[in-house]
């Protein structure tokens, strides 16, 4: 299993609901398992990745709207470049 994958990001800083979402262990279940079974069909992991962002932001905003969802980019920004 890949580190980033095991990684947790804690939401904006301002934001008070820190619960994990409804059903959150089942639904990472499903997706690592789809990642393994795309990493066997021979998908770069780079591909996995921007597929996976390109999938999970639209809802992100929709939900939470553009900044909340900036300012988890950003936080996960600071943690690449800290070597999560």
């Amino acid at each position: 299993m890949r580190p980033y994958i095991e990684a947790a990001l804690p939401g904006p800083e301002n934001v008070s609901e820190l619960q994990t979402a409804f059903r959150f262990d089942e639904a990472r279940v499903h997706v690592r398992n789809a990642v393994k079974r795309a990493e066997a069909d021979g998908i770069s992991s780079e591909t996995l990745a921007l597929a996976l962002i390109g999938e999970a932001l639209p809802p992100i905003v929709h939900e939470h709207g553009p900044m909340w969802a900036a300012t988890v980019l950003m936080q996960l920004a600071r943690r690449l470049r800290a070597g999560l």
